[in-house]
Formats: structure tokens, C-alpha cells, sequence
């Protein structure tokens, strides 16, 4: 946040000194503060919109600030980030819930899954994704849904195979977003345990003695999930 504010504050001094006679300061000062808790995409974004226009030392010196952000993500960057998407969220949220009501083996989906997305996270870290990678991660929302809502328990090993293909999905898209280094990727993989684990509470606490219950809540998830998959292909 503060090398964001830094490169707004440069942005803000770029702004000043273009501020012709006539032109709304408010609008300028608007433009500032939503750059300044803005993404750094956003702040990209805004730096190639202004390339030609900005003088090459300017542009040298703010381009530098955007790398110094990315390149210095920590591990709260990367235990924070699951927590941030709603495919993230609920996709590991619903591991957990499926684990203590379908397997003997609690344990065994959410390791499956941390597993996977730490090997996704360091291929996604070295440019290495597969395609429509968005439209996938929103997909695994709905398939975990209905999975929760099946009259039946799918076969443990299929079940598997589908939890671990999504973790190397979401976990390529998070080393996709975020920085290399294993501090981040620990946080990361910190952060999938945690929300896994809240998945798994609730599940112990609420769910397993009302089946019926789970059953809604996996249609409703499922139905989230639809509606993110349609956000990313329209």
C-alpha cells in the first residue's frame, strides 16, 4: 500500500503539472485516490494510458516503483490471497465441507488439494498455465457444489482426481497473480489450509447431523458457481 501511494503521489505530481486552466482539480484528486488503493494493474493500466505523454525518466521512475510492489509480496500477500477471489474462497471452503461428510479419511481431499496447488502455484510462478484458466477456476465452484449435493457419494478416487485437477487450476492462477518466491507460496498454501479448516469445522459442527442442510448448501454453491463461470465467458 504505501509504494502504491508512492507511485500515486507521483502520478498526483504528473496530474498538477498537466492541470490545465478550466479542468476539474475534484476529478484529478478522484483519479489519484482510486489509483492510490487501486490494483497495481490498475495503476498499469493508467502508466500505459499516459506512456506517450510522460517524459522517458518519469516513466522509468514509476514503471521501477510498480516492479519494487510486485517483487516484494510477503507471505501475508500470499496468505490473504485465497481468501480475496470468491472462486478461491469457496472452491477450498467446499474441499473441506465434502471431506468430513463423504470420506472416512478426512484429511485425505484437503491434502490431495494443498498438494496439487502448490505444484500449480510454482508452475503458475514460472509462466506455466493452462487455458481459459479463469473460466476453469469459476467451474470448480459449480462441479465442488454439486459434488456436495449428489444423492450419492461419487468414488473416492474420482472425487479425488477432480479435486486435485481444480487445486493445480487454482493454484496456477495464484502463482499466475503474485509474485515468485517461497515465502509467498507458503503463504499461500497457509492461507488454503485455513479456509480448508473452516470448511471442515463447519462442516463437524452444522452440517453432519443435517444432511438436508448440505444438500441446499451445495446447490446454492453450485449456483454461485454457474453465475461465475457466465461472468468469465460473456
Amino acid at each position: 500500500i504505501n509504494l502504491q501511494r508512492q507511485v500515486a503521489a507521483l502520478l498526483a505530481r504528473h496530474i498538477y503539472w498537466h492541470t490545465q486552466w478550466g479542468q476539474s482539480v475534484q476529478v484529478h484528486e478522484q483519479v489519484v485516490y482510486q489509483i492510490a488503493y487501486a490494483p497495481v494493474v490498475a495503476v498499469a493500466q493508467y502508466l500505459a494510458d499516459y506512456a506517450e505523454q510522460l517524459a522517458i525518466n518519469t516513466l522509468k521512475q514509476r514503471l521501477a516503483a510498480l516492479a519494487q510492489w510486485h517483487g516484494e509480496h510477503g507471505f501475508a500477500d500470499g496468505f490473504w490471497h485465497p481468501f480475496l477471489g470468491v472462486d478461491h474462497l469457496l472452491a477450498m471452503l467446499l474441499v473441506g465441507v465434502w471431506s468430513v461428510l463423504n470420506a472416512r479419511k478426512v484429511w485425505l481431499a484437503p491434502a490431495v488439494f494443498v498438494v496439487l496447488l502448490t505444484i500449480g502455484a510454482v508452475l503458475g510462478q514460472n509462466g506455466i498455465a493452462v487455458p481459459m484458466l479463469e473460466p476453469l477456476a469459476a467451474t470448480s465452484v459449480l462441479v465442488l457444489g454439486a459434488m456436495l449435493a449428489l444423492p450419492f457419494r461419487p468414488a473416492l478416487p474420482a472425487a479425488l482426481a477432480v479435486i486435485g485437477g481444480f487445486a493445480l487450476v487454482h493454484g496456477m492462477a495464484h502463482g499466475g497473480e503474485l509474485a515468485t518466491g517461497s515465502t509467498i507460496l507458503a503463504g499461500v498454501v497457509l492461507g488454503s489450509v485455513a479456509l480448508h479448516a473452516v470448511g471442515m469445522i463447519f462442516a463437524h459442527a452444522v452440517l453432519r447431523t443435517r444432511p438436508q442442510l448440505a444438500v441446499c448448501l451445495g446447490q446454492f454453491t453450485a449456483l454461485i458457481g454457474g453465475g461465475l463461470v457466465l461472468s468469465t465467458v460473456l
